[in-house]
């Protein structure tokens, strides 16, 4: 999911919060950290606050959710969703407490859960709803789940009603599907879909996957299908409605003769400018299948829906939802575009296995995203952000959706890419996808395809990179030129001086003399290095890393008489 847009007083608001209504609650040391990097992820944590801890985690871990039928009936006059759900479990081990625990929002309102038996007791508590499992279901379970519940304004959480455009949609991640239906809030978990919107007649309604059915039932409302043939999990799944109007399209690869579909949904007064942003979606096709093959879901489509959010997009499985502002020019539309695309298949065809891995969804959507921006001739030479990092890519805590894991998490490819070279870094990406298709995956499954594909162990360069709370090396540059007889004595310095974590790194050095001839040095940084060397010149300048190869920060000193 993109990241939210920053809001003009994040900062006053954050001083306010963290002031007045979190004593006690946060530590923190503000020496040696990125106080804008801690400033963003508190301010987020504040207003998209999702409790990702999970007291029945290893209750729920007991089964997993192998199909989900939903039917939601959607009345804007009543401000009301009827729910009907059946889902078709498969029993990893059975929980012997004798209860099935699903995730369940508190303002859902469960009626009735029954299956071919019977009726079933249940209970809700707190965002959980607890089925009794009956006796003898050891390998499957069937149940059906009667609900409602009414619009809500969830501050862009779950299921959301616009009044003003007479439109409803959804946003589930991370754990917001709760608050629309009932599954097991885990993005490892998926499953088989079929979608049923029955929604006034007026509005065009839309889900993932195609459209199987559609009718008019009577006067005051339509009725529609949709079908996912591919798995999906609980925060990819999406409803949409409004007064769309449909744009189709086909991408058609003349060399190979491949096909691929769009459809999008789109609001009559973007319908104009909307044409033209959606175009650049086979521009960013072709570029994103040169590095990651053919799109994921061939069979299904690929489309574009236009919701009301003020944020960017989210990467619904086959189906994005931008925000209206990017169809008003507000955002970068290639870059948005780009970046919910490449998630098709980083968040989509291959799942983070749990949220402390999301940047193999964020941090490798904005790296391909950044790739598919690119024309041929500037290949490899992608420039990211260097700026506001807190924390660790790999999130214990925190914002899971921060700069640190998109920017950060885009540069651990960047520079993994140079470690071990195109060849093997685009044949751990195609491995990847291949070997975890349609499944999800953790940083430590990631990690060991590079370690298998490039011969070598990468631990190092992970545990550095990824893992470490210590955002990126920071580099004291000092230089100095003695005259000696003839000839100058020249020594550059090299010293990490951030706390924390010691970086290892393959350094250029460039040294540039005052007739701007160039003298380069390659090197192994681990902490502190002196380079000594003669020259028949004086030393005007030296840059480290010129070609911006590794994340990081240069202090350049004065040149100073003598370098002790």
């Amino acid at each position: 999911m993109l990241r939210f847009i920053a809001i003009i007083f994040l900062n006053s608001i954050v001083f306010l919060y963290l002031k007045f209504f979190t004593p006690g609650m946060i530590e923190f040391d503000l020496t040696g950290k990125e106080i804008t990097g801690f400033i963003e992820d508190s301010f987020n944590m504040f207003i998209f606050q999702a409790d990702l801890d999970d007291k029945y985690e290893s209750r729920k871990s007991t089964y997993d959710i192998e199909n989900i039928t939903l039917r939601l009936v959607i009345n804007p006059d009543e401000k009301k969703v009827y729910g009907q759900e059946n889902l078709h479990l498969r029993i990893i081990k059975p929980d012997f407490h004798d209860y099935t625990i699903f995730d369940c929002g508190k303002n859902i309102q469960v009626k009735r859960v029954f299956n071919s038996t019977g009726n079933l007791f249940f209970f809700q508590k707190d965002n959980y709803l607890f089925v009794r499992t009956p006796m003898g279901m050891r390998d499957n379970l069937n149940i059906n789940i009667d609900y409602e519940f009414n619009f809500e304004d969830k501050f862009y959480k779950g299921f959301i009603f616009d009044q003003e455009q007479n439109h409803f949609y959804t946003l589930s991640e991370p754990n917001f599907s709760r608050y629309w239906f009932i599954s097991k809030v885990d993005p490892s978990d998926k499953f088989f879909a079929e979608v049923e919107l029955i929604t006034p007649k007026n509005l065009v309604s839309v889900s993932n996957g195609i459209l199987v059915d559609s009718f008019l039932i009577n006067e005051n409302f339509r009725y529609f299908k949709y079908k996912s043939i591919y798995p999906v999990n609980h925060y990819l799944l999406f409803v949409a409605g409004g007064k769309y109007k449909v744009i189709k399209d086909i991408y058609v690869d003349y060399k190979s003769s491949d096909t691929l579909r769009y459809e999008h949904f789109v609001f009559n007064e973007s319908f104009e400018r909307a044409k033209d942003d959606l175009e650049l979606l086979k521009v960013i096709y072709e570029r994103l299948k040169k590095y990651l093959g053919d799109y994921p879901f061939k069979k299904e489509l690929y489309g574009i829906v236009e919701v009301t959010w003020p944020f960017g997009g989210m990467e619904h499985q086959t189906r994005s939802a931008i925000s209206s502002m990017a169809f008003k020019g507000l955002y970068s539309e290639y870059s948005l575009q780009a970046h919910e695309f490449a998630h098709q298949w980083f968040g989509n065809y291959v799942t983070c296995k749990t949220w402390k891995d999301i940047w193999l969804n964020e941090g490798f959507a904005t790296y391909f995203e950044n790739l598919a921006y690119q024309s041929s001739d500037e290949e490899g030479s992608i420039e990211l952000p260097d700026e506001y990092f807190y924390g660790s890519v790999y999130k214990n805590k925190g914002f899971v959706f921060s700069k640190t894991v998109y920017d950060k998490g885009a540069w651990i490819l960047k520079m993994l890419r140079d470690e071990v070279g195109d060849e093997k870094f685009f044949k751990i990406i195609s491995e990847y996808l291949e070997q975890y298709k349609f499944l999800s995956a953790s940083s430590e499954d990631f990690i060991s395809i590079c370690n298998r594909i490039s011969g070598r162990n990468l631990n190092w360069f992970f545990n550095q990179w990824l893992y470490s709370e210590t955002a990126m090396p920071v580099y004291e540059v000092k230089y100095n030129s003695e005259k000696k007889e003839i000839d100058y004595l020249c020594s550059v310095m090299i010293r990490q001086i951030q706390s924390g974590q010691r970086f290892r790194a393959n350094l250029k050095l460039q040294v540039i003399f005052e007739d701007n001839s160039e003298k380069n040095f390659f090197l192994v940084n681990e902490g502190e290095q002196i380079v000594s060397f003669r020259s028949s010149k004086k030393i005007n300048q030296v840059i480290l890393d010129p070609e911006n190869r590794i994340l990081k920060r240069v202090i350049y000193q004065q040149k100073i008489e003598k370098l002790n």
